[in-house]
């Protein structure tokens, strides 16, 4: 027993031993666990501290360049106003000039009239001096007289009636001799006179010389400082064949007026930033001989993740993590998407192209937009891609997204409007038209209606003005409206219209009210409540003599933006989808 007794204590020593083996082991995996955990505590906070720097940073960056962009506003203005000014000056300026050529020309037509008189002076100084002459020899030929009578005086007495005589004409040439004498000081008095008279004018036009000279030389200057604030407030474009263009650096424009500006910035292959404005925000869009190479956005929802949400590259989870980070660059989204395991490398540029031909499609559906040009290139927040579409094919397909359905034709001027060929040099096969559209309108022949082409043309009615409504925006037909009446749409239409529409809000779920389909994307929701806010707009019923009808409408109306402002995010709609099918 005492042997076994002994065993079993050394069993139970060496069970202990191991026990406090195994303790020490896990105790030292847990010690080091816990060091990692530390280090790892610790690198997390340093990333968190970097990440706070970063958004300080950026906050500081974002700070400035609003700053930049109030003070080039204020620049703007200022400009303006400097150009307004100047315009001004060189308008009152140039009345100025215009007095003084006026008294310039007075001046001369007298300098004329005096250099008439000063001529006649001339004529009778010379007849003065004729006389003159005349008198000298009168003297002499008395002279001579005088000595013939000395000599004739003692031996011819009968010579006296001829000394007589003589003496009778020698009184009338003294008295002739007289009065030339006073014609002479009278004339010269005259000619003392204009000239005088002649130098006063001639330093009143010299001075009237020197003021037009003067008013000249202003004009001048203002005319160079106009040139040179047309010159900030235009951008000069190279057209092919033809002479530069000027396009106004800034401005506000409609859809057809933006689809012109972008047509002669394609066409003058300009290198431009193209800056939009935009419901919360403005988009900027980069061109390279004419081609949109990058594009950026200050819209909250226009971002990089934005997209790459749309695209199925993150899920919601992701999106929500990254919704904190709001403000980063293009390339920085990329570095975050990347580090975090979300994007391939492969995966990169794609996701930009579509990012950047989104944000430029989003910018051509405005109905109206702010605009400024500027010569400025992207800089290395941005990021330059290849788009494999043109400028104007883009457009093309902006103004179709853009367009109701229920005013094309109205916009076409009616079924009777005539569509018309122009001499533009745009290709519809680049812009995106189809076969059957383009072929749609080589019919147009300036004889046949709208209604004409789209008949023969056996497309869908919407799909056709639609086409024909793009081509009338970027030039390639014009349309003629119709002399004929239009035929006017009795007002009970539209009340009708608003009575059934009532009925279907009263139990219709969100999709029904605004029309779409269940995989509708927030693009659809948008142009749906776009459509029917206008179409439903109490303004429209505020002259309707039924208080009922009021009512009703402000009802169909509520709804409408309650079920727009339930489906336009994607997480809710797709929730409220689902709810449907449960």
């Amino acid at each position: 027993s005492q042997v076994m007794v002994g065993q079993l204590r050394e069993e139970l020593e060496k069970t202990e031993q191991r026990y406090i083996d195994t303790h020490e082991a896990e105790l030292a995996r847990v010690n080091a666990s816990l060091h990692d955990s530390q280090a790892l505590v610790a690198n997390l906070r340093e990333h968190l501290e970097k990440a706070q720097q970063h958004t300080q940073s950026h906050d500081a960056e974002v700070s400035a360049l609003k700053a930049e962009v109030k003070s080039l506003r204020g620049e703007l203005n200022d400009a303006t106003a400097e150009l307004e000014s100047v315009t001004t000056q060189l308008n009152g300026r140039t009345e100025v000039l215009r007095d003084l050529k006026t008294q310039a020309a007075e001046a001369q037509i007298d300098v004329a009239r005096l250099k008439t008189e000063l001529e006649g002076a001339t004529l009778k100084a010379n007849e003065l001096q004729a006389a003159e002459s005349l008198l000298t020899e009168l003297q002499a030929e008395l002279k001579a007289t005088k000595s013939k009578l000395d000599d004739l005086h003692d031996t011819h007495s009968e010579k006296d009636a001829e000394v007589a005589v003589l003496k009778s004409k020698l009184v009338d040439a003294e008295s002739a001799r007289d009065q030339l004498k006073t014609h002479g000081d009278e004339a010269q008095l005259q000619i003392e006179a204009l000239r005088n008279e002649r130098e006063t004018i001639n330093g009143q036009l010299q001075a009237m010389v020197s003021r037009v000279e003067s008013a000249e030389a202003t004009v001048a200057s203002l005319t160079a400082q106009l040139h040179e604030l047309e010159q900030r407030a235009v951008v000069s474009l190279a057209m092919p064949g033809r002479r530069a263009l000027g396009v106004a650096r800034s401005g506000t424009v409609d859809l057809e007026g933006l689809a012109s500006l972008l047509a002669q910035l394609e066409v003058g292959q300009a290198d431009v930033r193209l800056e939009l404005g935009a419901p919360g925000g403005a988009r900027v869009l980069w061109l390279k001989k004419g081609s949109i190479i990058a594009a950026e956005s200050s819209v909250r929802t226009e971002t990089l993740v934005d997209r790459a949400r749309r695209d199925g590259l993150i899920d919601a989870r992701h999106e929500n993590e990254l919704r904190s980070l709001h403000g980063a660059t293009t390339p920085e989204w990329l570095s975050i998407l990347k580090s975090r395991g979300l994007l391939r490398d492969s995966e990169s540029i794609p996701l930009v192209q579509r990012f950047t031909e989104y944000l430029t499609l989003e910018a051509f559906t405005e109905a109206s937009t702010n605009y400024r040009l500027s010569e400025e290139g992207p800089t290395a927040a941005v990021m330059v891609v290849t788009l494999g579409r043109t400028t104007l094919s883009m457009m093309a397909e902006g103004l179709r997204r853009a367009m109701p359905v229920d005013s094309l034709l109205e916009r076409l001027g009616g079924s009777q409007a005539v569509p018309m060929t122009t001499d533009s040099e745009l290709d519809a096969r680049a812009l995106g038209f189809s076969e059957r559209e383009r072929k749609m309108l080589s019919w147009v022949n300036s004889e046949a209606t709208v209604e004409d082409v789209v008949l023969a043309s056996g497309m869908k009615p919407d799909v056709a003005y639609r086409a024909l409504l793009v081509a009338k925006l970027l030039g390639l037909v014009s349309i003629q409206k119709s002399s004929a009446p239009a035929v006017i749409v009795s007002a009970d239409l539209d009340v009708r219209r608003l009575d059934s529409k009532y009925e279907e809000v009263q139990e219709a779920d969100y999709f029904t009210i605004l029309g779409l389909e269940r995989g509708a994307g927030t693009d659809d929701v948008r142009r749906a409540h776009a459509r029917l806010t206008a179409e439903f707009d109490p303004i429209r019923y505020s002259g309707h003599p039924d208080a009922g009808v009021h009512q009703r409408v402000q009802i169909v109306h509520d709804f409408i933006e309650e079920a727009a402002r339930a489906l336009e995010d994607d997480r809710r709609r797709m929730e409220y989808a689902r709810h449907l099918l449960d």
